[in-house]
């Protein structure tokens, strides 16, 4: 499967981290390497069990995983389980239609067959990630950067480019405090009111009651958003 590296495919503009998953040991050492050499840092496992854990522990950007169908855990399973996480590209020598459809409408990024030249994989796997770039996710949040939208377990919250900017600092930032002045310093804004992060804040915070719940104050330290996850 070595026709899958035939490329002159610049390296990742900025290192991914990538969790593989690849029952054949051979497959699986080869396709890891490709994505070395290109600059990604790799996380290779044999058990389709582990890719979860790996994605938490590494925060991986995106996974590749090969076409599991035994019990008690399928890639199928997989994909419906953390498809609204994570960006799950599936790479097989599985060429059954069904099972393309049902990844795909599971929530798969992507069902690319092997074998695969390695500047088609890497488009593919692209065309995703640029397009998710526009959104931020965590949990049940998802905002638009791009339109001034969160979306909020089925809710839908219109949002100022000023409150777009604070919420994407304090999600990028989550679990943690971020001061009054790095949110204002990550803000297109010549507005420098020493209380206009708090009027923005509390404006968030009546938007839906799950932003209410998920904006914390760190009293001296400033605000953060909840790491539920």
């Amino acid at each position: 499967m070595r026709d899958i590296h035939t490329s002159t495919t610049p390296p990742a503009p900025l290192a991914r981290n990538i969790v593989l998953a690849d029952f054949n040991a051979a497959s699986r050492e080869q396709v890891a390497n490709i994505f070395v050499e290109e600059g990604y840092r790799v996380f290779a496992t044999q058990k389709l069990e582990n890719v979860a854990r790996l994605i938490k522990d590494k925060r991986a950007d995106f996974a590749l995983i090969e076409w599991y169908t035994h019990p008690p855990y399928t890639s199928l399973d997989f994909i419906k389980n953390h498809a609204d996480n994570i960006p799950i590209f599936c790479f097989t020598k599985n060429d059954k239609l069904l099972d393309l459809v049902q990844s795909l409408n599971a929530g798969a990024a992507d069902y690319i067959k092997k074998p695969c030249l390695f500047p088609e994989l890497l488009a593919r796997i692209n065309r995703v990630l640029n397009q998710q770039a526009k959104l931020l996710h965590h949990g049940d949040f998802a905002l638009n950067l791009t339109q001034n939208i969160l979306h909020i377990a089925g809710d839908t919250v219109a949002l100022n480019d000023s409150e777009t900017q604070i919420l994407k600092t304090l999600m990028q930032n989550r679990g943690k405090a971020t001061s009054p002045q790095q949110l204002l310093a990550n803000m297109d804004t010549n507005d420098t009111q020493s209380n206009i992060i708090a009027v923005y804040i509390k404006n968030l915070r009546k938007k839906h009651p799950r932003l209410k719940a998920a904006i914390r104050t760190h009293y001296g330290k400033g605000y953060g958003f909840i790491d539920y996850e």
